[in-house]
């Protein structure tokens, strides 16, 4: 599992996967898998709608929700990891 936050969902998945697809995201340990398992073996999905003020707080419970099984490396991410500011993500 990998959790995002973004007002433009579609956008930042679709970034993600051209990325991946390119071999060069930023996430190496993601990166490394989606390698090793390719594109059918992940699934790209909106695990929640919220408000955009609540994307932080909700992000921050989602990555500990799923704890050791998350790709995420920044366990406490903050508004500059959004896709809305951050430049990775336009």
């Amino acid at each position: 599992v990998y959790v995002g936050q973004s007002v433009d969902v579609e956008f930042r998945l679709g970034r993600h996967k051209r990325y991946l697809k390119k071999g060069n995201h930023f996430n190496l340990h993601l990166q490394r898998s989606y390698d090793k398992h390719g594109y059918a073996d992940f699934e790209f999905s909106l695990i929640e709608a919220c408000e955009e003020v609540d994307l932080v707080a909700r992000e921050c419970y989602w990555i500990k929700y799923y704890g050791d099984h998350c790709y995420n490396v920044i366990a406490e991410p903050d508004k500059s990891m959004s896709g809305a500011s951050n430049p990775f993500y336009g």
